[in-house]
């Protein structure tokens, strides 16, 4: 089990405790723990003003900052969501993101 520092450097809310676990592999996964797939998705919903934004060159930090503001998941947002969900290990969301 992640202890809570591990977990509150990861960006977890410490007063939501949750347990979380590292994968643990065997041969017949190659030691990765996992089975299957399962993706991590930044998703960024394309309104009139990011569209704008687009248009006219705007800076990826000024689109970025716009679609934040209109509640896009980032990719580490969505990985710590699995972590709690239990579908992914802490170690393979840093990999990944």
């Amino acid at each position: 089990m992640l202890t809570p520092d591990v977990l509150e450097a990861a960006g977890f809310d410490a007063g939501m405790p949750f347990e979380a676990f590292e994968a643990v592999g065997c041969s017949v996964l190659r030691d990765s723990g996992y089975r299957g797939r399962t993706g991590l998705y930044e998703v960024m919903a394309v309104d009139e003003t990011i569209r704008d934004l687009a248009i006219r060159r705007a800076s990826a930090d000024e689109i970025r900052a716009r679609a934040l503001a209109n509640g896009m998941r980032l990719l580490r947002d969505d990985g710590l969501r699995k972590v709690r969900l239990g579908a992914m290990s802490l170690a393979e969301v840093a990999r990944v993101s």
